[in-house]
């Protein structure tokens, strides 16, 4: 897996390397050639070059910004899976916590319903003791 594709990373590497060679061995050929036309010719030759390597390094840099803008597209929408994940994690707890303060409330309900009849059944009794 890894090691394969650092293999082929490598090799790609090497590849692009003799190709720069290449082009190097080319574009000094042909300065050597316009160097024997004269100090024009060479001007215009060295001219000519610059600017190929200008328009090749821009064309680098949009490649690496495309590529690098794809890469956060992809970050960003795995961190939007991820809050998206936590959110509905979150709803879940919080519609769970809900559920238990009302069970809570209703429970309390109950208790202080069954006091107050408690309360009023030992009051009633204390109160029909006294009458006796």
């Amino acid at each position: 897996g890894d090691l394969q594709e650092a293999l082929a990373q490598a090799a790609h590497a090497l590849t692009l390397s003799e190709q720069r060679a290449d082009e190097q061995a080319a574009d000094a050929a042909a300065l050597r050639a316009a160097n024997e036309q004269g100090p024009e010719a060479f001007g215009a030759k060295l001219e000519e070059l610059r600017e190929a390597h200008r328009a090749e390094l821009t064309e680098l840099q949009m490649a690496l910004a495309s590529e690098r803008a794809e890469e956060l597209e992809g970050l960003t929408r795995e961190h939007t899976a991820q809050l998206a994940q936590m959110r509905a994690q979150w709803e879940t707890e919080r519609a769970a916590l809900a559920e238990e303060a009302e069970y809570v409330q209703l429970h309390s309900r109950t208790s202080a319903a069954a006091a107050d009849e408690a309360l009023g059944a030992a009051h009633g009794q204390s109160a029909e003791g006294e009458r006796e």
